[in-house]
């Protein structure tokens, strides 16, 4: 069964349009690496120097887009919350190498 990624846009939260598929995948494995891809676009964009990953997840969840796939029978199911703040911590510390 096909699988889709879609985005809903945090700032346009229940807005017509805010939500649409973005991309479809034979694999959730496929689908898995499109939502991760997306969301890590979506963080540095946001990213400038010196800031702190609190502050780049904080700024993600305001302005960036929830990333889900539909539909998403794997365990566990897929959070772009819980991927986005483990990867603020690893995009923060590795640009400031």
């Amino acid at each position: 069964m096909p699988i889709q990624v879609c985005i809903e846009e945090f700032s346009r939260h229940d807005e017509d349009g805010a939500r649409r598929p973005v991309t479809t995948h034979e694999t959730r494995g496929e689908a898995l690496e499109a939502a991760m891809a997306l969301v890590d676009s979506g963080l540095l964009e946001l990213w400038s120097p010196g800031m702190a990953p609190e502050h780049l997840f904080t700024q993600w969840s305001l302005f960036g887009e929830d990333v889900y796939l539909t539909p998403d029978e794997g365990e566990p199911k897929f959070s772009a919350m819980e991927y986005a703040k483990r990867r603020a911590r690893e995009l923060a510390y590795r640009r400031h190498l």
